[in-house]
């Protein structure tokens, strides 16, 4: 039985309180307190007590009066324990605020905010800033108010704090309590690590923490370990228990026959121990987890039971009972009870709106019930997606649906957040392309591109599937609008293949199908999507310039379908490019013979009939069919006489205008120039008619521009297509802009600006017509020829030649070009006067004179044949033949003549060479010879050099032999001194008379002066031997004896010796010869006896 004792104020006793036997009037225990006036301590304490007891009200009233200032005053220094008292009243308004429904907003706000001031009074206590309990009480609040992030922050400061001068890990604990919130798995492990290392001791809950982190984290050794820790300190902790049947689960979901059966077992075998355990058959977590336990086994009847039951023991906690209706759903909706499982999914999401599986499984009820429920699918994934916003897949799920709706910006939005949480989500990219693919194909062709890179190695069934094709093919319809003709083939190729079950479709590098490919497409092809396919392979083969192959699969597709009306008007349209005019006209009348018989509507049919006579117009305008055109267009508008039908043949008629001004010559008169003023105004107002009622047709404005440009207007023509220009990209049409650019061009080239009109000209041959457009590819080389670049012009001559080797405007185009650069070159060499001329650049002129005459002559040849679609004169083409064979005669006199003098050069300079190649030789034979003699002259040197040597080398070792260098060396001197005392009395000899002349002088000899002691020295008797000092001088000693046979020794001659001191090399021998020179004054070594 627990007792406190209340101290009587002022007085040495205590008041004996028995907590189990408080009275139910809690007034007399606060009289008590009151009365005896009992710290902060005891009132916590019978608070507690009440607490236990289930009596709410007591409690808050005891804390209440225990804050009361009275206590404060008569216990000071209890800092502690009031703000205990305050932080107790602050949690119980939290819980009181979290059991009022979210309808009950006021009420809840009201307990917060009185929950507020109580924490703030706490931290306003002595000492309450140091303390943690009032931050954990702040982040408490902050929980319960959903203010994750501020109850994060309050949480890591408050463990920072102490508590009372202790180390407390519940601000450690509340930290990571929050960052499971947040799902912030790593943040958490670490807060509960370190719990654990500052407390070793806490409670299994830590290490469960422990264990749910590192298995959200992947670490699944780490959390099992964890697990099985708590399980040995708790036997039966349910919730470890839990967990590792949850993780059994999951290893089972990634296993396959009996290791599945295996983990399935070992899962049933932790739920059933949780079961049994201490208060298990009552935690609705156990129930829940045994009931998709056995939902995930296929026992729904057990499942629905165990669901149904945890729901009861659940009645607290929604989100458990949600976890249970959606089991229970899930149960009734695999037996295919459709009615009762929407009803629980329903009441699912009504009880926690947060769970987002049974969103999902209400939105897969909307879409059995067929596409008029898709916006509310779209609704219940998108209620699911808040609970799970990191899904790519269900974002997709949600595009894809709100774009069957017709709701193409919702799709788009939810699409492109499944991108940026997962950017290989390759269904994503293909439904964010069908989104663009009517409004902006740049952007459709860049998520189909995606797709593509993202699909390269799926399986050969994938490939197969109808959405892939048809994806396929909207890339390749993508790519042809972009002019991107090679990619376009490719996709339309990639798209047969995988119709056609894997055939090698290929492109070859020249952008075409080669003839294998084309003729396994033509013997594969089947009516139905194929033929589709094919016709678009065509398509783009035909704007790459393939005429050829683009023909072949044509004819493939009519033979597969003879009434596909398409491929007759396409073949109009290649022969109308070729100049066959017979054979366009032959596929128009089979296409119109085909719109009586296929089976379409009657607006079709005048569509294709509007087609077809624009068409023809297009065909008479370019034979020059003038009336025909005329009456063609009147019929078109008497047959669309609705204002917005009128557009084309309006600018048609301006078209026809404009062509037939007659050109402008040098000596018109007035009427023919009144005439080119009447068809040009006449072109004008169609145009200008057709803008006032259609102010954005490009066409007619291009026609304004044409006419400004033949009225040499060339400011205003410039700006007219640029502002065309502007609308056709804006538009996106590329057919208009490279027309628009076209006549820019030419605008350009007419009015001087050369190199911008080669530039435009080279822009459109490399974007729009892949350089096989021969009337661009003429603009160019007019360009290039008024720009003076007469090479460049030829070249590309030569390649519309190539395309076009019928049209005889560019071979006289050619010839001319060739003509100009041959008479340019020609004239330049013969400038140069004599020996400076190239002999090469004369041939190369006189080749391109030689050729432009024969194109010259071929041309004039077939002119009666041909001059009515020539546009030259007969008498021009004279003119320039006769000009090319004159300066060609030149040519080739003035190239021989060059030549003659070329050979005399070079005779010349042949002759200088070889007297050149002499002088060389000779220089080269006394080189070597001196050469040789210097090396004759180093091995002579060399041979005396190692000769001395050997002789050194001998005397080296006689002196080891004597006693070492210096002992030779004194001997060597003192044979000298003898030679010199001998030539010294001969003289003496010879020359006594002078002597004696020198005593009579009262002189003395250098003998005698050697002889005599020096000044103040006295004889030494014991010096010299004990023998008094005279002034004669000593008899000289007898020599050693000369015979060194004697000795054993052969002596050197002094020649030898000479020789070897001159050959002794190096700084290492004159520094031996300077050490015995200065050691001459040493007495010789003694001889041995």
């Amino acid at each position: 039985q627990q007792t406190l004792y209340v101290p009587v104020n002022d007085k040495p006793q205590l008041v004996e309180v028995h907590l189990d036997a408080l009275p139910d009037d809690v007034d007399v225990v606060l009289q008590l307190l009151q009365g005896e006036i009992a710290p902060p301590a005891l009132w916590i304490d019978v608070a507690k007590a009440y607490l236990s007891r289930g009596k709410v009200e007591h409690f808050v009233k005891i804390l209440d009066k225990g804050k009361d200032p009275v206590v404060e005053k008569y216990h000071p220094d209890a800092h502690y324990d009031r703000m205990k008292i305050l932080c107790l009243l602050a949690a119980y308004f939290v819980a009181t605020a979290r059991t009022y429904k979210p309808t009950m907003k006021l009420q809840r706000d009201q307990a917060f905010a009185r929950a507020l001031t109580y924490l703030n009074q706490a931290g306003m206590i002595q000492n309450g800033q140091q303390e943690q309990m009032p931050l954990i009480g702040r982040g408490m609040l902050q929980v319960a108010k959903g203010e994750l992030s501020q109850a994060k922050k309050s949480f890591e400061e408050a463990s920072r704090r102490r508590d009372n001068g202790r180390r407390n890990v519940v601000g450690l604990l509340g930290k990571a309590q929050v960052c499971c919130m947040q799902s912030e798995w790593e943040e958490a492990l670490a807060c509960y690590t370190e719990a654990l290392m500052m407390h070793p001791q806490c409670p299994a809950s830590v290490r469960n923490g422990i264990g749910l982190c590192s298995m959200k984290l992947g670490y699944i050794k780490q959390a099992e370990a964890a697990f099985n820790r708590v399980l040995h300190l708790e036997e039966n902790n349910v919730t470890a228990l839990t967990a590792l049947a949850v993780m059994r689960i999951n290893e089972a979901k990634s296993l396959e026959g009996p290791k599945k059966t295996v983990k399935q077992n070992e899962a049933a075998t932790l739920l059933k121990w949780a079961f049994s355990s201490s208060g298990g058959q009552d935690d609705p977590n156990v129930l829940d987890n045994l009931s998709f336990h056995f939902l995930a086994r296929g026992d729904f009847a057990n499942a629905g039971g165990l669901a149904a039951k945890a729901f009861q023991r659940a009645s607290d906690r929604p989100k458990l009972q949600a976890e249970s209706l959606y089991v229970t759903a899930c149960a009734c909706h695999a037996q295919g009870m459709m009615k009762e499982a929407k009803q629980n999914y329903m009441a699912a999401c009504e009880r926690d709106p947060t769970f987002p599986l049974p969103f999902i499984g209400l939105g897969q009820m909307h879409l059995n019930e067929g596409e008029s429920n898709l916006k509310l699918a779209a609704e219940a994934f998108e209620k699911a997606c808040k609970g799970i916003p990191l899904s790519s897949e269900l974002h997709a799920i949600i595009g894809e649906l709100y774009h069957k709706s017709g709701e193409a910006k919702k799709a788009l939005e939810f699409l492109k957040t499944a991108i940026s949480l997962s950017p290989g989500n390759a269904d994503a990219h293909r439904l964010i392309g069908d989104c663009y693919v009517q409004t902006d194909s740049k952007l459709a062709l860049q998520h189909y591109e995606q797709f593509l890179k993202l699909t390269e190695n799926v399986l050969e069934k994938e490939k197969l599937s109808t959405n892939y094709i048809f994806l396929l093919n909207n890339t390749g319809i993508m790519y042809y609008k972009k002019y991107q003709f090679h990619s376009a083939s490719t996709a339309f190729c990639s798209a047969l293949e995988s119709l056609q079950q894997g055939k090698n479709l290929t492109m070859d590098d020249d952008w075409v199908l080669n003839s294998t490919c084309i003729a396994r497409v033509a013997k594969e092809l089947k009516p139905g999507v194929q033929v589709t396919i094919a016709y678009n392979l065509a398509r783009a083969i035909e704007e790459s310039g393939n005429f050829k192959s683009a023909k072949y699969l044509y004819d493939s597709v009519l033979q597969c379908t003879p009434g596909y009306f398409d491929c007759h008007f396409r073949l109009a349209g290649m022969a109308k490019k070729l100049s066959d005019y017979d054979l366009a006209l032959k596929h128009l009348q089979k296409a119109e013979s085909l719109l009586t018989t296929n089976d379409v509507s009657e607006r079709e049919k005048e569509a294709l009939k509007e087609c077809l006579m624009g068409m023809r117009v297009h065909l008479f305008l370019d034979l020059h069919k003038w009336p025909e055109t005329k009456a063609l267009l009147s019929n078109m508008k008497s047959k669309t006489p609705e204002r917005k039908n009128q557009v084309f043949p309006m600018v048609a008629e301006g078209n026809l205008n404009f062509l037939t001004t007659p050109r402008a010559r040098s000596n018109m008169n007035d009427k023919e120039k009144s005439r080119i003023k009447y068809h040009l105004a006449k072109a004008n107002d169609y145009f200008a008619m057709v803008l006032k009622d259609f102010s954005n047709c490009t066409y007619a404005a291009n026609g304004i521009g044409l006419v400004l440009l033949r009225e040499l207007k060339f400011k205003e023509a410039k700006q007219a297509f640029a502002a065309v220009q502007e609308a056709a990209v804006a538009e996106d049409n590329q057919a208009l802009l490279a027309d628009v650019l076209s006549n820019l061009a030419q605008a350009h080239l007419l009015s001087g600006d050369h190199a911008v009109a080669s530039k435009l000209a080279e822009t459109i041959l490399q974007r729009f017509s892949f350089g096989h457009d021969d009337s661009i590819l003429l603009l160019g080389a007019k360009s290039l020829y008024e720009e003076g670049k007469l090479l460049e012009a030829k070249e590309i001559l030569q390649r519309a030649i190539h395309h076009r080797p019928y049209d005889l405007r560019l071979w006289f185009n050619c010839a001319h070009v060739l003509e100009e650069y041959g008479t340019r070159l020609f004239v330049r060499e013969e400038q140069r006067r004599g020996t400076r001329a190239k002999l090469q650049d004369l041939q190369v002129a006189a080749q391109c004179l030689n050729q432009a005459s024969s194109i010259f002559q071929y041309l004039k040849t077939i002119y009666v044949a041909v001059h009515a679609r020539f546009g030259y004169s007969e008498e021009a083409l004279s003119m320039h033949l006769e000009h090319c064979k004159r300066n060609l005669i030149s040519a080739q006199e003035y190239v021989s003549k060059r030549k003659e003098e070329l050979a005399v050069e070079q005779a010349k300079v042949e002759e200088e060479q070889r007297r050149y190649e002499r002088s060389k030789e000779e220089k080269e034979a006394e080189r070597m010879r001196q050469e040789r003699l210097a090396i004759e002259e180093r091995e002579r040197q060399e041979l005396q050099a190692r000769q001395a040597q050997e002789k050194l080398e001998i005397l080296k070792e006689q002196w080891k032999l004597q006693g070492g260098p210096r002992q030779a060396e004194g001997k060597r001197k003192k044979r000298k001194k003898e030679r010199e005392s001998t030539v010294q009395d001969m003289e003496e000899e010879e020359g006594a008379g002078d002597g004696q002349g020198l005593e009579d002088a009262g002189l003395v000899s250098s003998d005698e002066e050697e002889q005599r002691p020096a000044d103040g020295e006295e004889s030494d008797p014991a010096r010299n031997g004990g023998i008094p000092s005279t002034n004669k001088p000593a008899a000289p000693a007898e020599a050693p004896p000369r015979d060194l046979r004697a000795l054993g020794l052969e002596d050197s001659s002094d020649e030898e010796l000479e020789v070897a001191e001159e050959t002794e090399a190096g700084q290492k021998r004159k520094r031996a010869a300077a050490r015995i020179e200065d050691e001459e004054e040493a007495p010789p070594l003694s001889s041995p006896s």
